[in-house]
């Protein structure tokens, strides 16, 4: 029942939230960091443009670390980067993958709600008047497809997270000689 998820959810609601904010201005402080670098040569920018990248791409085992094990956001930092980069590339895959599975799921969903909306807006500007409105029932249609497009967008973002997990637990076993279970 929920009432036994409730207390878990909560507190990683709010681990969520604040490892947010610190990945926020992370991301922040890295933004200036590659301007004052651009501004003093565009050269500097060849090489850390793409370690950037790869420190970020090590980064975002951070999210499972965190939340799966019972330690501070500074230590599930340092194990992040550590396992991340232990397994680069399998979070490169793992991502890579998932963003295509995410991207093929939003594509299903957004084309019903965008041949809708194409729908509508040729009919309002092919009338004569160009100001005819459609009928109540297609903007209702429209608007369940709108809402079906918007859940379906929501629940492809989950893939990233649930493939990163899984390589959590991966990298927990090959580098930690962790089982997860």
């Amino acid at each position: 029942t929920f009432s036994v998820l409730k207390p878990l959810l909560f507190r990683n609601m709010g681990k969520i939230f604040v490892q947010g904010i610190l990945l926020t201005l992370l991301v922040f402080a890295a933004m200036f960091v590659m301007v004052l670098l651009a501004v003093v040569t565009p050269f500097t920018l060849i090489l850390t443009a793409p370690a950037l990248m790869a420190f970020f791409l090590a980064l975002s085992m951070w999210l499972p670390v965190y939340l799966f094990e019972d330690i501070s956001l500074g230590k599930s930092f340092s194990k992040a980067l550590r396992l991340g980069f232990g397994t680069w590339g399998g979070i490169f895959a793992i991502l890579f993958v998932m963003g295509i599975i995410a991207s093929v799921l939003q594509g299903v969903v957004m084309t019903p709600y965008y041949i809708a909306i194409f729908v509508k807006t040729l009919f309002v500007y092919s009338s004569d008047s160009g100001a005819s409105e459609p009928s109540v029932i297609y903007s209702l249609f429209t608007y369940v497809l709108g809402v079906l497009f918007v859940f379906g967008m929501y629940l492809s973002y989950i893939f990233s997270v649930l493939g990163l997990s899984y390589q959590y637990a991966h990298a927990s076993e090959k580098m930690d000689s962790i089982t997860v279970e």
